[in-house]
């Protein structure tokens, strides 16, 4: 299985910088997945804790078991590339970095060291700077969106692929309104490795999926 296929099917998410506060935005996570009934491994990673709502804590990235599908990294921009090479060297298939304070504030030369580290290592990434992905046929919720504190949209076709975060978010909001079935949503953020494109060739093969849809703010690689 490829890194898309074990990002958007995960049998295993690691929660790098998981909180035990559950109204914190790094706390929101696991909370979803029990919350939403999600049936793989969870292995939170923060070093202060030996558990995390009775799921045992790994200390750092470092001390993960091998072959994790999914590490949703909650830590701040300064952190992310040490916790990203810590996970490609434990041999996690793709990442999700929901921090900001990169290129869209001023910090290239950040952004650039973590595409550096997937173009060497092979680990792929969605973001910095996203909302993270949400399957709910799965109960996959690597996001912190608030949407779904108190509900989460019903399983469907309709893949979501959004380049903002806040529009993703909107649109979630809406589909529970509207009762619109969800594939997945997946926020790709600034994009530093992995782009929308890659995710619509994807999604065009994805038998769970019948209908795409899109925000678009910039395409980086048009020729696709």
């Amino acid at each position: 299985m490829d890194a898309i296929s074990r990002l958007l099917n995960p049998s295993s998410i690691a929660l790098v910088g998981a909180s035990p506060e559950a109204g914190k935005l790094a706390g929101r996570p696991l909370a979803y997945l029990k919350k939403y009934g999600y049936q793989g491994r969870i292995c939170p990673v923060n070093p202060k804790h030996r558990e995390i709502d009775g799921v045992p804590c790994y200390a750092t990235a470092q001390d993960l078991p091998e072959g994790i599908d999914l590490a949703l990294i909650l830590l701040p921009a300064k952190g992310v590339a040490d916790a990203l090479e810590q996970c490609a060297a434990r041999g996690v298939a793709s990442a999700i970095s929901i921090a900001g304070g990169f290129a869209e504030a001023g910090e290239a030369a950040e952004q650039a060291r973590l595409s550096e580290i997937c173009q060497r290592t092979g680990i792929r990434l969605v973001g910095p700077n996203c909302v993270g992905l949400l399957r709910p046929a799965l109960g996959v919720t690597a996001t912190f969106s608030s949407e779904l504190k108190n509900r989460m949209p019903r399983p469907g076709k309709l893949a979501l692929l959004t380049q903002s975060g806040a529009l993703g978010n909107s649109l979630l909001q809406s589909f529970n309104d509207l009762d619109i079935g969800l594939a997945y949503w997946v926020s790709t953020g600034n994009e530093a490795d992995m782009g929308l494109l890659e995710l619509v060739e994807h999604s065009l093969t994805d038998d769970s999926v019948e209908l795409i849809a899109l925000y678009v703010e910039g395409l980086k690689q048009g020729e696709r």
